[in-house]
């Protein structure tokens, strides 16, 4: 590419987290015994640069738009056994936030377009 375009990516694979299987089951061998989903994301900028140091930049996070679970709503136990069962991390008041006001969902796909000037 000629110096004036810039194109990154940047792509993160993380495991999912451990998590105590309880509502569902009373056997005590499948407590801590369950992983949930893995989370994927990419993201890419593309830039170019123009006369005088002006510069426009695209800007893409979370490309395909994947639904990245970082937490589950665990505040009773038939939002733990709509987890467990289901994989559905909004529990029973499908909503996407803990009851401490955390989200559940890492960012959705964000588009950002800018300018730079620079001197």
């Amino acid at each position: 590419m000629p110096e004036e375009v810039g194109l990154s990516v940047i792509s993160t694979a993380e495991s999912g987290f451990n998590y105590r299987v309880t509502a569902t089951t009373e056997d005590p061998r499948a407590r801590e015994s369950d992983t949930a989903p893995w989370n994927l994301r990419t993201d890419v900028r593309f830039s170019r640069v123009f006369a005088m140091g002006i510069g426009a930049f695209l800007e893409v996070r979370n490309l395909l738009g994947r639904d990245n679970i970082l937490t589950y709503d665990n505040r009773n136990i038939a939002s733990k056994a709509i987890w467990e069962e289901d994989e559905n991390p909004e529990g029973d008041l499908k909503r996407g936030f803990t009851q401490e006001g955390l989200p559940i969902y890492d960012i959705p796909r964000m588009v950002n377009v800018g300018l730079s000037v620079d001197f």
